[in-house]
């Protein structure tokens, strides 16, 4: 059974100073990372710290123009307003770095198998996010997201092999959770395909259809139907090859007869 964490204030001296020391480094440790990650981000994105730069200078002057035209404010104003203007040109500077880091992420890990059920698992709150319910020997790989919109098949692959495989989970899918909303999205560049960086805000902006208990529910029953294929030996994620699914069907048989 996990013990409590004593309260700062029920601390000893020595606990204290330990606990700020604990502080400071796990501080020390963030912020490495991150200058780590801008000098990655730095080496490859060139435009990077012209912007930053450019951006910081910007809020600084403006701030100062302010300052000067509309405040006209003594030299503590001055002051204030330009550790003003630092702090948000900084906030802005983050912003920037963040999104460019991630926009550089996705551009790196666009087309690899893999990638948008990783993605999917970024979704906060009440998102259930089960990867490869379907897939097939071409790594073609449908993942389902059960959340307020109701069901989400979100397809990684070919465009042509993957309809087979949703309309396949559509018909399952049906005979489970009845009238509730399936929405099929493909990623990809495409028509009717959504690009992997957009993924996760085009599933965010669906209707709100069902409440968060019946979500529950649905996938509650989804992961008891699939809990109950496993036992009975179907596989499950991507198809292998020929020669090992004929295999995996005798086992599969050999169980059922049991």
């Amino acid at each position: 059974m996990a013990t409590k964490e004593k309260a700062f204030g029920e601390m000893t001296k020595e606990e204290r100073k330990e606990r700020r020391k604990e502080k400071r480094a796990a501080r020390r440790n963030t912020w490495k990372q991150i200058w780590q990650a801008f000098n990655i981000q730095r080496k490859e994105d060139k435009a990077l710290l012209p912007i930053m730069i450019g951006v910081m200078v910007a809020v600084i002057v403006v701030t100062g123009l302010i300052t000067g035209l509309a405040i006209q404010g003594n030299w503590v104003t001055w002051i204030f307003m330009m550790l003003a203007a630092i702090m948000i040109g900084i906030t802005i500077d983050m912003f920037i770095f963040t999104r460019r880091m991630t926009n550089t992420m996705y551009e790196k890990a666009d087309g690899q198998p893999g990638m948008a059920g990783w993605d999917l698992t970024q979704l906060k709150g009440s998102w259930r996010v089960q990867q490869t319910v379907a897939g097939n020997a071409s790594l073609d790989v449908v993942h389902r997201v059960v959340g307020r919109p109701g069901v989400i098949l979100v397809g990684e692959g070919n465009y042509n092999r993957l309809r087979g495989l949703m309309n396949s989970q559509k018909r399952s899918l049906a005979r489970v959770i009845g009238d509730t909303p399936i929405y099929e999205i493909y990623v990809g560049h495409g028509d009717n395909q959504v690009e992997i960086k957009k993924l996760r805000s085009t599933i965010k902006r669906l209707p709100k259809n069902i409440s968060r208990e019946d979500v529950e529910s649905i996938n509650a029953r989804l992961e008891s139907l699939a809990a109950k294929k496993t036992a009975m030996g179907m596989p499950k994620g991507p198809i292998p090859s020929n020669a090992k699914l004929r295999g995996m069907q005798r086992s599969a048989r050999r169980r059922s007869g049991r």
